[in-house]
């Protein structure tokens, strides 16, 4: 949706974050593409048969982005966590105190890998640099693609320019 918008994509689900030399958390760019369901597709009206898919026992999808790729890192300032809700109202509201580390702690791609001591140490410390460093903010939104325009103007709002 944030692409038919003409906003340019610097990562889909999975972000690598690190901190610059002078401490500002950084986004790194992913793979030049979306990993769409099937249902996103027949929403935005693009064909499953012409994209590459991911697993063939699942029903997602590669869609490549071409010139609407970011290829060089960005500033992260803000970190919206998407929960899906079976209620009307779409809600973005802040995270914080205990909740906002744990929320940020949870949100780790393959947190089971950080078994060590030195290495759990070092992913709480830059988690505790994320939190102090970073608004954190949560978007509970219903299941209902035909409401991702409302979604984004409810984000272009919310977000700090």
């Amino acid at each position: 949706a944030f692409l038919r918008q003409g906003y340019p994509i610097l990562a889909d689900d999975i972000s690598a974050v690190y901190f610059s030399g002078h401490g500002q958390p950084t986004v790194a760019p992913e793979l030049g593409r979306l990993k769409l369901w099937a249902h996103a597709l027949a929403h935005f009206d693009i064909e499953a048969e012409a994209l590459d898919r991911l697993r063939p026992e699942i029903e997602k999808y590669s869609y490549p982005l071409d010139d609407s790729f970011v290829t060089q890192p960005a500033p992260l300032h803000t970190v919206y966590l998407l929960h899906l809700h079976n209620k009307r109202a779409i809600d973005i509201g802040p995270v914080e105190g205990m909740e906002l580390f744990s929320s940020l702690r949870h949100s780790i791609y393959r947190s089971e890998c950080l078994s060590s001591a030195s290495l759990s140490a070092g992913w709480f410390q830059g988690l505790s640099r994320l939190a102090q460093s970073t608004r954190v903010r949560r978007i509970r939104f219903p299941h209902d693609l035909s409401r991702l325009q409302e979604l984004i103007e409810r984000i272009e709002q919310d977000f700090p320019l």
